[in-house]
């Protein structure tokens, strides 16, 4: 699990990845059910533009 951080435009948790938790809460463990890496082309432009003042 992660965060992306671009500047002070976006904050994202987990970008792209849905998961469910499997078996007891803090000893069980986390399974991807679905992942996709579409959001990082909006991402990435987003955080090459120039930020204005």
């Amino acid at each position: 699990m992660f965060d992306v951080v671009a500047g002070d435009v976006e904050h994202l948790h987990n970008p792209g990845i849905s998961v469910h938790w499997e078996g007891p809460w803090a000893s069980g463990f986390p399974v991807v059910d679905q992942h996709t890496s579409d959001w990082t082309d909006d991402l990435l432009k987003t955080a090459a533009e120039p930020r204005s003042s």
